[in-house]
């Protein structure tokens, strides 16, 4: 009876929205109604674990480590110059501007 009278309620109680259209909103289980009573309890559990921030969180990450030898990060910096400057190429003929 109970399967029964939640398929007659009006759609204007809880719009039908397609996740397409708000896919950040996913709701793991149904929103309780005003004047509708629970059918379990509603009892919060405990969580089992909390997040706590420490200071060894907080630290930055050291930028290059002196183990790198110089012949290496000048290879490194080389290719990411050839990579930035090929990427600008390709958006700029997407574009169809011409490359002075």
């Amino acid at each position: 009876v109970r399967v029964a009278s939640r398929s007659s309620r009006s759609p204007s109680r809880a719009p039908s929205v397609s996740h397409s259209q708000c896919p950040s909103v996913i709701r793991s289980r149904p929103a309780s109604l005003p004047g509708v009573s629970p059918s379990r309890s509603t009892t919060r559990r405990t969580p089992e674990a909390t997040f706590t921030p420490t200071a060894a969180g907080l630290r930055q990450e050291k930028s290059i480590p002196e183990e790198i030898p110089a012949t290496m990060k000048a290879w490194m910096e080389e290719a990411i110059r050839k990579g930035i400057a090929s990427g600008v190429q390709q958006c700029m003929a997407a574009r169809q501007v011409p490359v002075s």
